[in-house]
């Protein structure tokens, strides 16, 4: 299983790419700004900035 960081995945765009990746058995962790009411076992929706560089340390660090 693959792990993807998809940026604005509660958007149009995010939202079809997080479904198919997810649909070919990936993992996927999103950051937004706006919020995620997406949920899936293989999903972890993340509020919160892409230029937030702690915020990023945190993600790749779990």
């Amino acid at each position: 299983m693959n792990t993807y960081l998809i940026t604005g995945g509660a958007g149009f765009f995010g939202s079809i790419l997080k479904q198919d990746l997810l649909n070919d058995g990936n993992f996927c962790v999103s950051i937004d700004r706006e919020p995620d009411e997406f949920c899936h076992e293989n999903y972890i929706g993340v509020k919160g900035d892409i230029r937030d560089k702690n915020l990023l340390r945190k993600i790749f660090s779990e």
